[in-house]
């Protein structure tokens, strides 16, 4: 058996292969930053809503979800 033979048999699957692994990491990091962006919307809905200043935006559970988004984003970004 000749080694250029196996090498060309295999060049398309570890084409597929990369080819999978670039889109896998495209859709992580775009949903990582859709996670980053409601994030910050959450988290500012919170700061808007709180206008009287009296309750500290940490007792918001909105806000804390909106932090848990922001981690779980990086997190992806990061994987990405």
């Amino acid at each position: 058996m000749n080694s250029s033979t196996d090498a060309q048999s295999l060049a398309p699957a570890e084409s597929s292969t990369l080819a999978q692994n670039i889109t896998l990491g495209s859709v992580v990091a775009i949903i990582g930053n859709i996670l980053i962006s409601l994030s910050f919307q959450v988290q500012k809905l919170v700061h808007k809503s709180n206008t009287d200043g009296k309750r500290s935006y940490l007792s918001f559970p909105a806000w804390w979800l909106g932090l848990i988004l922001m981690a779980v984003g990086e997190v992806g970004n990061f994987l990405a």
